[in-house]
């Protein structure tokens, strides 16, 4: 009589090879194509806002049903907060990406009650937060960890707080079964010489992990890489979301597009006020290394 209960020799070889594969190849072997996206500075540009919204759920085949952005990264001015967290609802009814928001200069107490009461806690264990004062956490998503600082706590301000930049080493550090780190702040921090600053130096030491800093503030789209020798670190500025002031006059969207070690970085910009979004600037890297050579211009199962 045949027992039921048994395995079979090929599918119980099958899953012990299986097994085996887990436990001694990367996450990024196993590791699916996504996207997020990164905003900046859309304050109260409620109609320039929600255009640059329409744009981000257009990404990644979302009309053609796709699986759509991941989560948004909101690089800080995002006041009134509350207000705008509607309008996002409201434009993502079908399928939310998660909202991850970095305290802006312009973030009054109630905005910064809406983050820690009404937004984050909602993400769950998803989130992991600094212990000391401030909206400092870390947000892990799939293969990367994104690590938030809030720049106007007492300690953040210079980026060279020694319990801060303890506290990214060991986030960077036990970040050991993820592809990538990103760190989002909200202006930039761009010193003459990189290694010489404490918070560079920091990130230059893990350059093997960390793959961005993506920032705001200025309001004008930016990239530059922040290079180790060979390896190096990439430098996003957001630009904005809809607000003009000094500005570029461009509402701008950063797609990040993560493939295993792979990662795609696309600007796209519209003229203020318009919906005429176009690609405008895009690269690649693959790991610590920038890649030459052309970049595929279509987003994950979409056009840009």
């Amino acid at each position: 009589m045949k027992d039921n209960t048994c395995i079979g020799a090929g599918a119980l070889r099958k899953a012990l090879i299986f097994a085996l594969l887990l436990m001694v190849l990367p996450a990024s072997s196993f590791a699916e194509r996504w996207v997020f996206a990164a905003v900046a500075d859309n304050r109260s540009a409620f109609s320039s806002y929600r255009n640059v919204l329409d744009k981000i759920a257009s990404l990644n085949g979302r009309e053609a049903g796709g699986a759509g952005v991941d989560f948004v990264l909101g690089l800080g001015d995002l006041s009134p907060l509350a207000k705008n967290h509607d309008i996002y609802m409201n434009v993502f009814k079908e399928r939310m990406p998660i909202y991850v928001p970095v305290r802006g200069n312009h973030e009054k107490a109630d905005d910064v009650e809406f983050i820690t009461r009404n937004i984050l806690p909602g993400h769950g264990s998803l989130i992991r937060w600094w212990e000391g004062e401030g909206v400092s956490y870390c947000f892990d998503w799939k293969n990367i960890r994104t690590i938030v600082i809030d720049q106007y706590m007492d300690r953040g301000r210079d980026l060279g707080d020694r319990r801060l930049l303890e506290w990214m080493e060991e986030a960077i550090e036990s970040a050991d079964g993820l592809d990538h780190v990103f760190v989002a702040i909200h202006e930039p921090h761009l010193p003459r010489i990189p290694r010489n600053d404490p918070f560079w130096n920091l990130l230059l030491k893990h350059n093997g992990k960390v793959r961005a800093v993506l920032a705001g503030h200025t309001h004008s789209f930016s990239r530059q890489r922040i290079s180790d020798g060979d390896a190096g670190i990439e430098y996003v500025n957001a630009g904005n979301a809809g607000w003009t002031s000094h500005s570029d006059h461009r509402q701008t969207v950063i797609e990040i597009e993560v493939d295993g070690a792979w990662v795609t970085f696309r600007a796209h910009q519209a003229p203020d006020g318009t919906t005429d979004f176009r690609v405008t600037d895009q690269w690649r890297t693959l790991g610590s290394r920038p890649v030459s050579g052309p970049v595929p211009t279509a987003s994950v199962n979409g056009g840009p």
